[in-house]
């Protein structure tokens, strides 16, 4: 990821870059900051270089336009003076001077479009920075809530795929149980002398209950 790309992921903070692209996010933003501010001071001495020699061009052109006019007086006193020859080498170097001063002249609009873009970089990038700095502890406090989110997450999925094969282990165990109280209740009435008596009475007792019950609905419908 390029310095200007981290530049990006810090002001917009994208906190899911941060967590895909790096080791150590917080160290991440902290490299780029220290990046920020190199580049910051080589921007800021390629502007100073810049102007400067924006200002040497400057006074070479002012100083070859001077030339100019120069010779052209020189050539206006050699015509005044019937020199034509001297007037001609006078009008010539003028020619050689102006030239030169329309090629600074080309330079120096070039150089100016340069300055003027490196000191917009230059505002650009000082203020990336700067808010770059004030998002920095919003941020390192979102990429933890997010790292901390991220945890619980990875545990919740964990535990819910073991929990379910451990449910499993517990259903199966529960009929298990369920399986051995019944066979032991089964063998506790196969022992138990007392039981086919017990249920001869049950029955009796139920016998009894339903004929009275037959009684009562025939004396109700005048059947008896």
């Amino acid at each position: 990821m390029s310095i200007f790309s981290r530049i990006q992921t810090i002001i917009s903070s994208n906190i899911n870059a941060l967590l895909d692209g790096a080791e150590d996010p917080e160290k991440m933003i902290n490299q780029t900051l220290v990046e920020m501010q190199e580049s910051l001071r080589e921007t800021k001495v390629a502007v100073a270089r810049a102007i400067r020699d924006k200002k040497m061009l400057e006074d070479k052109y002012e100083e070859t336009a001077k030339q100019v006019d120069y010779w052209e007086e020189k050539a206006v006193i050699a015509v005044e003076k019937g020199d034509d020859a001297l007037a001609k080498e006078a009008l010539k170097r003028k020619n050689d001077q102006s030239e030169a001063a329309a090629d600074l002249k080309n330079q120096l609009e070039t150089m100016t479009k340069n300055v003027d873009a490196l000191k917009s970089s230059c505002a650009a990038l000082e203020s990336k920075m700067e808010e770059a700095k004030r998002k920095k502890e919003v941020l390192l406090a979102r990429l933890k809530n997010a790292e901390t989110s991220k945890k619980i997450n990875e545990n919740v999925g964990k535990f819910n795929a073991t929990s379910t094969s451990a449910f499993e282990t517990f259903d199966r165990m529960e009929k298990q149980v369920n399986y051995a109280e019944a066979e032991a209740e089964a063998v506790q009435e196969l022992s138990d002398p007392d039981t086919d008596i017990k249920k001869k009475f049950e029955q009796l007792e139920s016998n009894d209950k339903v004929d009275n019950e037959l009684e009562a609905l025939k004396k109700r419908l005048g059947k008896s």
